[in-house]
C-alpha cells in the first residue's frame, strides 16, 4: 500500500526464491506428516470440524449448531471455519479431510507471516528467510498448536504477525489512509478469527506506536496525525464487527436444547 517503507535493502531474485522455497518446504513437510491421518488429533479438532460442517451445510454463519449437536447458540470466533467451508465448496473435498489439511498449511502461512514481520522490522530479506526457517521447519510451535487442534489460534497468530508488521511500517512512513484501511481490515479479520489474539494485537499495536513515536521524537503534529488515523481505524473496525458483537451480546450464555424423552 502507498505510504509503506520499502521492506528490505538486500532484496534479490535469489533471496526471494529462497524465501518461497522455505515456505513451500514447510507446506510440503506439514502435509507429508499427515500420512494416513483421517481426522485431526487433539481435543479441539472435533468442534472445529463440527462448526465448519455447519457453515458448509447451511451456507451461512449459524445461529446454533442444531441438529448436529444440542448447542442452540453460537458465539465462537468463526474465521477459520469459514475458510474451511469455502474450500469445501470450491473443491468438493469433505470438511473432515479439509480441517487437518488447512491446519497443516497454516504452519507454512505462519512461517511466511513471521518472515514478513521480521523483514519489516529489520529491512533485510535474509532476516525474513531465517525467521521462516525457524518458524516453519525448526520450532515446536506452531507445529504443536496444530497437533493440539488449536487451529483458530494459529490462524489468529498468522494475522497478528502481518498486522504488527504493517503497523510497524505505518509508523515509520508518511501516514496514508490506504494503509490505515488495510490495518482496520486486518483487525476485523483477526477479531473474527480469535478473540484472545485480538487482545494481544491491541496491546502489541499500542506498544509499537508509542515505542516508535518515542524513538523518532514525534512532535505534536505527528502524534495528532497518528491519533486521527488510529481513531478512524478503530471506528471502521468496530463498525464492521458490530453485527457480530451484537450476535455475541445477544447470546451471552451457551444454550443447550432440552433433552426430552421417556
Amino acid at each position: 500500500p502507498a505510504g509503506l517503507m520499502p521492506l528490505r535493502q538486500d532484496a534479490s531474485p535469489w533471496l526471494t526464491a529462497a524465501l518461497w522455497a522455505v515456505i513451500l518446504a514447510a507446506a510440503a513437510l506439514s502435509l507429508w506428516v499427515l500420512g494416513s491421518v483421517v481426522v485431526q488429533p487433539g481435543s479441539d479438532g472435533y468442534h472445529h470440524t463440527l462448526i465448519a460442517q455447519a457453515i458448509a451445510e447451511g451456507g451461512r454463519i449459524p445461529d446454533g449448531l442444531a441438529p448436529l449437536t444440542w448447542l442452540v447458540t453460537f458465539t465462537y470466533h468463526f474465521g477459520y471455519h469459514v475458510f474451511v467451508a469455502v474450500l469445501n465448496w470450491m473443491t468438493g473435498i469433505s470438511v473432515v479431510a479439509l480441517v487437518p489439511i488447512a491446519a497443516q498449511l497454516l504452519k507454512a502461512a505462519a512461517a511466511l507471516a513471521v518472515a514478513f514481520l521480521t523483514e519489516a522490522v529489520g529491512e533485510r530479506r535474509l532476516g525474513g528467510i531465517v525467521a521462516a526457517v525457524v518458524t516453519g521447519l525448526v520450532c515446536v510451535f506452531p507445529a504443536a498448536y496444530v497437533n493440539w487442534g488449536r487451529n483458530t489460534q494459529v490462524a489468529g497468530l498468522v494475522i497478528l504477525a502481518v498486522l504488527l508488521g504493517v503497523v510497524w511500517l505505518w509508523c515509520g512512513a508518511r501516514p496514508a489512509w490506504r494503509t490505515a484501511g488495510l490495518i482496520a481490515l486486518l483487525a476485523v479479520g483477526l477479531a473474527l478469527v480469535h478473540y484472545r489474539v485480538t487482545l494481544m494485537a491491541a496491546l502489541g499495536c499500542l506498544v509499537i506506536i508509542v515505542g516508535r513515536g518515542w524513538q523518532a521524537r514525534w512532535g505534536w503534529p505527528q502524534w495528532r496525525t497518528r491519533i486521527g488515523h488510529g481513531a478512524a481505524m478503530v471506528a471502521v473496525a468496530l463498525l464492521l464487527t458490530l453485527p457480530w458483537i451484537w450476535q455475541v451480546r445477544s447470546n451471552g450464555s451457551v444454550g443447550y436444547s432440552a433433552a426430552v424423552g421417556m
